[in-house]
């Protein structure tokens, strides 16, 4: 290598360009690529089972084309780089199918065109997060079982909450999982970061050191009782007008409680307050987040303790770091051991580069309204290959009606690249929902599962139906439908081939 001239290098891959509203220029790799000397393809795949990969290349070959958007970026299959083989994740004892296609059930008809009209918004989240939850328990009550197994190094084990991503692309479609995983018993964690000092803890307990600091201050005494940490409902607080004893209790208290944050710091007070409220906190859904937020809080309050000037300078030390928090520094991150225990939910664009087990994708198959660039929008162009800023004016020379048709197209490439960089995090296994939902036909999915695919891996139920009804558990294998169902054996497809469409309203699992 001594003797080479020198030479730069690059290895990138356009597929995985979704940082657009950060800056990134997928045009300008696409343009060196153009001129550079092309290097051997990165041919093998070392992350995924081979079935995975299998189901991955036959979804592009239904897309085609149209996959990418854009023609320059194309989908190049990849061969299993021998680190996994298809029996590494199991089911009732059969290799597992690498991609399952949860297909809503049909809406119900127009009763005046008697025509089928997409759900809306709303409602297509929501049948696509029961099943996403409903799938995940399935697979969780087979991992408890011992019925569905991954492979850890020589020794297979049940599947466990951990082993699972479901991926999103917004906090508030995190919160919707994470608040339906809740609500069944399912361990969940939104993955990222996140400032300890953003938290509703650290709000808690300002709240509460404020109420310490101004004891004459009823208001601030009321508002310390309501949080989570003290547990008074709303029925104690609005009882506190007409019951003078408890609200003389209260005082006292918090005159105690003041005293033992004088003696033993922030430590022993939220330590103390954590211990006596244990049962309450740790019943929460996500009660043992809460603790740990609050003695991580405590201790970084009784380390400031030391640099502030008593109960107000702490006080003015937890309002400052509150009103700049930061994600970045590393000091103020979460930490929780169990986390890594819990279903991790992440945003699609923070789970690049990354990889898990059981990948789930609710809302992929759910479009959205085509977005407006506003009055000005800055596009690639041919003739100069950077970027020109254009401005929505009724002059003919601004060219907006081309820019604006040029940056939708972009939009819609984005999309389709985050779809790719989701479908390629699994290990083992993707799960999807699909359906007529909002937007459903353009979505970055559809050109993927527009028609059934003319491949043996990918199987379709024979009937769908048309009266809605409230979505299944996504089983592991197809139960009605299809060719194989007429020759009563539901099942030999689908552990040929690994990939499977599961309509909803067909499954006789119960949950």
């Amino acid at each position: 290598m001594a003797a080479q001239p020198p030479a730069l290098f690059l290895i990138g891959d356009p597929k995985q360009a979704i940082y657009g509203f950060r800056g990134g220029d997928v045009h300008t790799y696409l343009a060196a690529r153009a001129s550079a000397e092309a290097a051997p393809a990165l041919a093998h795949n070392f992350r995924s089972r081979p079935a995975v990969l299998h189901a991955i290349d036959t979804l592009y070959a239904q897309a085609g084309v149209a996959a990418f958007v854009d023609p320059r970026i194309v989908f190049h299959g990849v061969e299993p780089g021998g680190k996994r083989s298809d029996a590494d994740f199991q089911r009732a004892g059969t290799a597992a199918p690498a991609l399952t296609l949860w297909q809503a059930p049909a809406p119900s008809p127009d009763p005046k065109t008697g025509k089928l009209k997409p759900y809306s918004a709303e409602d297509s989240r929501a049948l696509a997060t029961r099943a996403c939850v409903a799938a995940i328990h399935a697979v969780l009550s087979e991992g408890k079982a011992g019925s569905a197994t991954l492979r850890d190094g020589d020794t297979p084990r049940g599947v466990r909450a951990g082993d699972i991503a479901v991926l999103v692309r917004s906090h508030a479609e995190a919160s919707r999982i994470q608040q339906a995983l809740a609500a069944v018993g399912v361990p969940a964690v939104a993955a990222g970061k996140q400032s300890l000092f953003a938290t509703a803890e650290a709000r808690e307990l300002h709240t509460l050191l404020l109420a310490l600091l101004h004891g004459a201050d009823d208001g601030r005494l009321r508002a310390a009782l309501s949080t989570v940490l003290i547990g008074v409902d709303a029925a104690g607080i609005d009882g506190l007008e007409r019951d003078a004893e408890a609200h003389h209790r209260w005082q006292q208290q918090a005159v105690a409680w003041r005293e033992r944050l004088r003696r033993g710091g922030p430590l022993a007070l939220v330590g103390a307050l954590c211990a006596e409220r244990s049962e309450a906190l740790l019943g929460l859904v996500d009660g043992e987040r809460r603790v740990s937020n609050f003695l991580q809080l405590a201790e970084l309050l009784q380390e400031a303790q030391a640099r502030a000037l008593g109960l107000h300078g702490l006080v003015d030390w937890l309002g400052r770091r509150i009103a700049d928090a930061d994600p970045d520094d590393e000091t103020q991150l979460l930490r929780l051991e169990s986390d890594a225990r819990r279903v991790q939910i992440v945003t699609l664009h923070k789970s690049k580069g990354l990889e898990y087990p059981l990948v789930f994708l609710p809302f992929i198959g759910i479009g959205g309204k085509a977005p407006s660039p506003g009055r000005h929008c800055a596009v690639h162009d041919d003739d100069t290959h950077g970027r020109r800023l254009h401005w929505k004016s009724g002059l003919a020379e601004a060219h907006w009606d081309t820019a604006e048709a040029t940056w939708k197209d972009e939009q819609r490439a984005e999309d389709a690249r985050l779809l790719y960089v989701g479908l390629t995090r699994a290990e083992h296994a993707l799960w999807i929902a699909t359906g007529m939902f909002s937007g459903h036909d353009t979505a970055a999915l559809a050109p993927c599962c527009a028609t059934p695919p003319h491949s043996p891996p990918i199987l379709r139920s024979a009937s769908i139906p048309t009266r809605r009804r409230p979505p299944c558990h996504a089983c592991p294998r197809i139960r009605r439908g299809g060719a194989a169902a007429a020759r009563g054996d539901p099942h030999a497809r689908a552990r040929l081939v690994g990939v499977q469409l599961h309509p909803a309203g067909q499954c006789r699992q119960r949950a």
